[in-house]
């Protein structure tokens, strides 16, 4: 069967549904949230959802503990996030031939973080539903109302040892999937580091802050807004078009230094794994997430703030 690893239709979402190949399991999650209203995301999934979607909340499933010195969205510990994907019904034994869908209904804003989640932790055949939640209903297809939290499978009870699902990456391959403060702060001053910023102009350049304490952005940062990822219709540019974004905004604010890394952040560590996404869509890899992103950057009053505009050309 064909992985999809990146971006997935409706049609062919519909078609993978309708074939329910018990020898390529698929699993589908719907990741709508709000930051306004932490419960309305469940209250739309229970009113009606893609059949067969298992629901997972940004702040329960996708986050770990909230501390003095993170972000709003630090990540979990691995075991804590691998027990959490065991109890949505991934295992050993399907793994490899398990096609992830995930999908929201912000344009793939809340749902890239945990396609993002699933790459840290190793497992590579997840994609996101282009269009989202708002494609499937506009094509007709059916809706349920019926609430699952796990994947059913004909090896859902799983007991021996050697087939619960785990983590596929060694320690050094997790911590190259993101980037800590520590370290961000020290590629920052040695000028090693393309950061691009995913929130909107507005926040980035410090006009106007509804969510975190302090305006701005980190010097040196590139306002690279995800929303732009999307054409009018809320659908992904092509891969082509993404590429060429990411060229002029690289070209506008400068040219990349030799051996630099890409480094993605936001306001804290979700809509940022949009452009990353988008990045590999476009073939640029690989790239890095700054977990913390803004809203732990802000947690030390010594760290630099800028506010001027750097507004993507």
């Amino acid at each position: 069967m064909q992985q999809y690893t990146t971006l997935i239709s409706v049609d062919r979402l519909a078609s993978l549904l309708k074939s329910n190949d018990v020898h390529n399991p698929l699993i589908v999650f719907d990741c709508r949230f709000s930051l306004a209203d932490t419960e309305l995301g469940r209250g739309k999934y229970e009113t009606g959802h893609i059949p067969t979607a298992i629901y997972v909340h940004l702040d329960q499933d996708l986050a770990g503990d909230i501390t003095p010195h993170s972000g709003r969205h630090p990540l979990s510990k691995v075991e804590n996030f691998v027990q959490r994907v065991r109890a949505w019904g991934l295992n050993n034994h399907t793994n490899n031939h398990t096609q992830i869908v995930v999908y929201d209904d912000a344009g793939g804003a809340i749902a890239a973080r945990l396609w993002w989640m699933m790459k840290w932790i190793g497992h590579t055949r997840v994609a996101l539903l282009d269009g989202g939640y708002a494609a499937w209903r506009n094509s007709g297809r059916p809706i349920s109302d019926q609430v699952e939290t796990s994947v059913k499978t004909n090896r859902q009870n799983v007991s021996n040892e050697d087939e619960k699902f785990g983590a596929k990456r060694n320690e050094n391959s997790f911590k190259n999937s993101f980037i800590e403060v520590d370290e961000l702060t020290e590629l920052l001053k040695s000028k090693r580091i393309n950061l691009y910023d995913a929130r909107a102009e507005p926040r980035f350049a410090g006009k106007h802050e509804p969510i975190d304490a302090v305006a701005g952005h980190i010097p040196g940062a590139i306002n690279l807004p995800f929303e732009h990822n999307l054409d009018e219709h809320g659908f992904f540019l092509c891969a082509d078009a993404l590429k060429r974004r990411f060229q002029s905004v690289l070209n506008g604010k400068g040219t990349e230094t030799e051996g630099a890394q890409i480094v993605h952040m936001c306001g804290s560590g979700v809509t940022a794994c949009h452009n990353i996404l988008a990045m590999e869509i476009a073939g640029i890899a690989p790239t890095r997430l700054y977990v913390g992103s803004w809203s732990e950057w802000i947690r030390d009053a010594d760290r630099e703030v800028a506010v001027s505009a750097n507004p993507e050309s």
